[in-house]
């Protein structure tokens, strides 16, 4: 009852711990599932963000993994592509924490990278090229190429939000470089978006617009074609080429699939077409089309841009002459810029403050002064901290060489010095080896002549036989066989005469049946004398091999035999094979493994003769000594007989050698 009470409980066990694993790896699949739901650009934006927040809720935090970290990773570059900056920041820190305890390298970059990713939208800009070079350096480290492109472009817009234009463009540069070797084409248009974003904003407009003409945008997303065309539209009206302007804010308000964009390209289509409109004084549609934007960034807080429509709407209420409004957009715009963090909109806000609050101009023009000089030297102290971080990665890089190149020194006079000993250790083993190989030789040599003369003795002993049936074939067929011919004609006179006389003379042939019937028991004595010497012959010679064993070494040997073995139907091949490998197997358990007892076994299974040898000894490594001379005449012999042969050992326990052959 006991027992049965156990196997329940394990049954109930293993089915628990079934229903467990499913349960996990269905949670995984919807993990993922739902991961690439929000990856995918053709499905409507708020669907995305539903199915990334989703799996992001599924991730079970309370267990440290490779997957649980590939989740977090996933999920974060899926809120980076949605904009969804505000929850970035937690889930990168998780990763790069349960990264550091896991000791995961690649993961703990991946950390570093949506870090800084995060740091760079908050336009802290230290942080995060510091942050995007520690994970470059990583993927560099472990050839990961993709991963190393994505840092390089991230650290060009880091540059840009820096203001350090050039350097920008020059790092977008070698990112074209490293794409062209993968054929990286989207991270190829990312760089060229990039370097005509550095551009625009060193005022070479129509240089930018080159790049912009760069992409192909046949392998970019929806998404990515409306930012190409709104910074295009932006670049026109720069050059006050109104219509171009206009063409390529319309293709972005005239996407059929708008609700798959998010709603925060629309909003800057509306911005830049009632700034469009507001370069022709065309205040028709104004400011209706500032309202759209207005009203889309208000739904949508974390997508950017939505201070700028606030200084379009302040110059269009100083265009109408309405200065409240206008002072009220300007001080909206300057509010929501020093949320965004970033100096150059505070700047551009200023300056419309500072048009249209007569009033208060001073104190606008004294903070404009005062931000304009912090940027001046947060722009300088940037370019010094890149410098730094480079000039360290070479420092590093440089150290690394030296280190490897007096490690490799040290190594090769190690070697060196480990191979003259090694050498000389050689030379004496080598003498040693030969001087054993030798007598091995010798003694190979010895025990196959030993085997031939047996060979021999059996073969002269199956002619024997041979020679001995012919004989007995002959006594029966001259002799018994004519005898009793003989005795059936005369005795066959009594079917034609039943007289006393002819009957005492039949009589007398009944001696001649007695003589008969010795002569056949003489013969069938003689035939069972040698079936028993045939039979018994190898199990004697086994015995005292076995005798002579315990006599003369302190092994205790054993022999068992199988009584269903009929050993006069096993030919003598076979026999003297099997004989031949017990003896090289014992003489190397006598030799080598320090046996105190040897099972010898013959079993009879099915068509085929078993033969195993079992020791006790200290047991060998058998793939350092499969090509020994002992075990590769075993081999041999065994597959000359179309058996099969397995040699086992245990250091320090035991060895067994298991021969199977077909009789």
């Amino acid at each position: 009852m006991k027992k049965i009470l156990l196997l329940f409980l394990a049954l109930v066990c293993i089915t628990c711990e079934q229903k467990t694993n499913t349960s996990s790896d269905s949670k995984q699949d919807s993990i993922q599932k739902y991961i690439d739901l929000a990856a995918n650009e053709t499905i409507d934006y708020k669907e995305r963000v539903k199915y990334n927040d989703l799996a992001y809720s599924l991730i079970d935090l309370n267990v440290n993994d490779s997957v649980t970290r590939n989740n977090l990773y996933k999920t974060n570059v899926n809120f980076s592509k949605l904009n969804q900056y505000n929850k970035i920041k937690a889930a990168a820190e998780k990763l790069i924490d349960y990264s550091l305890k896991a000791n995961d390298t690649i993961d703990l970059a991946n950390g570093y990278y949506t870090l800084g990713c995060y740091f760079m939208i908050n336009s802290e800009n230290e942080k995060a090229i510091y942050l995007l070079f520690k994970a470059k350096k990583i993927f560099s480290k472990f050839n990961k190429i993709t991963e190393e492109i994505n840092c390089l472009r991230n650290i060009s817009t880091t540059q840009y939000y820096a203001n350090d234009y050039l350097g920008g463009i020059n790092t977008s540069l070698k990112t074209i470089k490293l794409s062209k070797k993968t054929n990286n084409i989207k991270r190829i248009n990312d760089s060229y978006l990039n370097i005509a974003n550095n551009l625009s904003a060193l005022k070479k407009n129509k240089e930018s617009i080159k790049y912009y003409n760069k992409i192909n945008l046949n392998n970019y997303s929806i998404e990515n074609k409306c930012v190409v065309y709104n910074n295009i539209a932006l670049e026109y009206l720069t050059l006050n080429e109104i219509d171009s302007s206009t063409k390529y804010c319309e293709k972005v308000l005239l996407q059929k699939d708008k609700n798959k964009l998010m709603p925060g390209h629309i909003a800057v289509a509306y911005s830049n077409l009632g700034l469009t409109f507001l370069k022709i004084n065309k205040l028709k549609n104004l400011p209706e089309l500032f309202n759209k934007a207005e009203e889309i960034f208000q739904k949508n807080p974390n997508f950017s841009y939505r201070n700028y429509n606030q200084i379009y709407l302040s110059q269009y209420f100083e265009k109408i002459n309405d200065t409240i409004k206008s002072i009220n957009a300007a001080k909206n715009a300057l509010l929501i810029s020093k949320r965004y963090k970033n100096p150059n909109d505070i700047l551009l806000s200023l300056d419309q403050l500072i048009k249209v609050d007569k009033k208060n101009a001073s104190a606008h023009a004294q903070e404009y002064i005062r931000i304009n000089d912090s940027l001046q030297i947060a722009e300088r102290n940037f370019r010094d901290k890149y410098a730094q971080i480079i000039f360290e990665t070479d420092e590093i890089t440089q150290q690394k060489v030296i280190a490897e190149k007096n490690q490799f020194i040290m190594a090769g006079l190690s070697v060196a010095l480990f191979l003259v000993g090694i050498l000389f250790f050689i030379i004496i083993k080598q003498r040693s080896n030969r001087l054993k190989m030798e007598l091995e030789q010798r003694q190979q040599k010895a025990n196959e002549e030993i085997y031939q003369l047996m060979l021999s003795q059996k073969n002269s002993n199956e002619a024997a036989k041979e020679a001995e049936k012919k004989r007995i074939a002959l006594d029966l067929h001259d002799g018994i066989m004519n005898k009793l011919a003989s005795t059936r004609l005369n005795l066959s006179i009594l079917a034609e005469k039943s007289d006393e006389t002819t009957i005492t003379k039949c009589l007398t042939h009944i001696s001649d049946i007695y003589a008969i019937e010795q002569e056949i028991r003489v013969i069938a004595h003689n035939l069972n004398n040698e079936v028993f010497q045939q039979e018994n012959s190898f199990v004697s010679l086994l015995q005292d091999f076995v005798a002579v064993q315990n006599e003369t070494t302190d092994t205790h040997f054993l022999l068992e035999l199988d009584e269903a073995i009929v050993w006069n139907a096993i030919s003598s091949e076979i026999k003297m094979n099997l004989f031949r490998i017990i003896q090289e197997a014992c003489h190397n358990s006598n030799k080598h493994a320090n046996a105190n007892k040897i099972i010898i076994a013959f079993i009879l299974d099915e068509n085929n003769l078993c033969l195993s040898i079992n020791d006790n000894g200290v047991g060998f490594d058998t793939q350092k000594s499969s090509n020994g001379i002992g075990i590769q005449n075993m081999k041999t012999r065994v597959h000359a007989l179309g058996g099969k042969i397995t040699i086992n050992s245990f250091q320090n326990h035991q060895t067994s050698i298991n021969i199977s052959v077909p009789v």
